[in-house]
């Protein structure tokens, strides 16, 4: 669904490319994001490793949480209008 909201509006020649640059771009992301919470995870790591996972949860929430927001506010410039019909 995500592939498919990305590159509907796309002609067909992008499309592909399109689908190709996001799917990069989660292999990234995830490759990226994994790597720092092991990093946190691994620095953070105490006696009993209970600290280290509340700090690798808290960076996750953050991440996601900055995700979010970013995600709503770009898609929201982008969406566009909705089809109205004007009834006489």
């Amino acid at each position: 669904a995500f592939t498919i909201a990305a590159t509907g509006s796309l002609d067909d020649d992008r499309a592909g490319l399109a689908a190709g640059l996001l799917n990069t771009a989660t292999q990234l992301g995830g490759g990226f994001g994994l790597g720092i919470i092991a990093s946190l995870l691994a620095g953070a790591a105490g006696p009993t490793g209970t600290a280290s996972l509340r700090i690798g949860f808290l960076v996750c929430i953050a991440f996601s949480a900055a995700a979010l927001l970013l995600a709503t506010r770009l898609t929201g410039a982008a969406t566009p209008a909705r089809n109205t019909i004007a009834v006489d």
